[in-house]
């Protein structure tokens, strides 16, 4: 395609860039971006020395918890990462009902890399997630080790996600 024949990000958020919305501002990407992409943080400074930990965090409490837990078993390494996903159009997560840019204020707060995965109608979320799991596995310095939860409550969307994840 035309995008991937230009061999870098423009900077303008384009709905289907291959290279993540690398050249977009990070502090503009949250209202940018059409594909996963890294909205804080880094992920080239996590500990390479250890599998990598991705957090599907919503911004509520049991994700707060589930993130205070990962963090005290890891210790002093770095190994964690938040991924939220939103809808692309409204920009806001869904059961939370908050915006993408209250998220990147709480990554912000945690001192956590968070990765954005906006969700489109025509894109399943399955498929969404694949592809944010992917670049977090492209850009850290190890393996993601596992991919974790906060629902402590809703335990269809935990069954779900253990199935398919």
């Amino acid at each position: 395609t035309a995008l991937a024949a230009r061999k870098k990000c423009c900077g303008c958020g384009c709905r289907h860039c291959p290279f993540n919305h690398a050249a977009v501002p990070v502090q503009r990407r949250a209202a940018k971006i059409q594909t996963p992409a890294l909205l804080r943080g880094s992920l080239v400074e996590l500990d390479a020395d250890a599998g990598i930990d991705v957090l599907l965090w919503s911004g509520g409490k049991d994700s707060l918890l589930a993130a205070r837990a990962l963090c005290r078993e890891h210790g002093n390494k770095r190994r964690l990462v938040l991924l939220t996903t939103f809808d692309a159009g409204s920009r806001q997560v869904a059961h939370q009902e908050v915006q993408i840019d209250a998220i990147c204020e709480q990554a912000e707060s945690l001192d956590l890399p968070l990765v954005g995965c906006p969700l489109v109608p025509h894109i399943p979320y399955g498929t969404r997630l694949d592809e944010a799991l992917r670049l977090v596995q492209r850009s850290a310095p190890a393996p993601v080790a596992r991919v974790c939860t906060g629902d402590l409550h809703l335990e269809h969307v935990a069954a779900w996600r253990e199935e398919r994840i």
